[in-house]
């Protein structure tokens, strides 16, 4: 198999980047929706949504999120999971 010519390479990282970084602003965005940082759920969710907010928040909690006194919990480490 002969190797991708050098614009096809940059392209192709190109395209990888843009990837990753819609990838990112979707978690980002679903995180927020369900509102995984808050300290309660939103009352739009339904009883499903919230049992998902509340597995998320504690599967973050395991990865090493920590949850601030006043109860909101930081999403990074739950981020970087659903990422990689």
């Amino acid at each position: 198999m002969q190797p991708l010519d050098k614009t096809l390479r940059n392209q192709l990282e190109r395209i990888v980047k843009d990837a990753r970084d819609i990838a990112e602003a979707a978690a980002e965005a679903t995180l927020e929706q369900l509102g995984v940082r808050e300290i309660n759920p939103y009352s739009h969710l339904n009883e499903s949504d919230r049992d998902l907010r509340r597995h998320l928040r504690v599967h973050g909690r395991q990865l090493g999120d920590h949850r601030k006194p006043n109860g909101e919990q930081a999403t990074d480490c739950l981020k970087d999971t659903v990422l990689n």
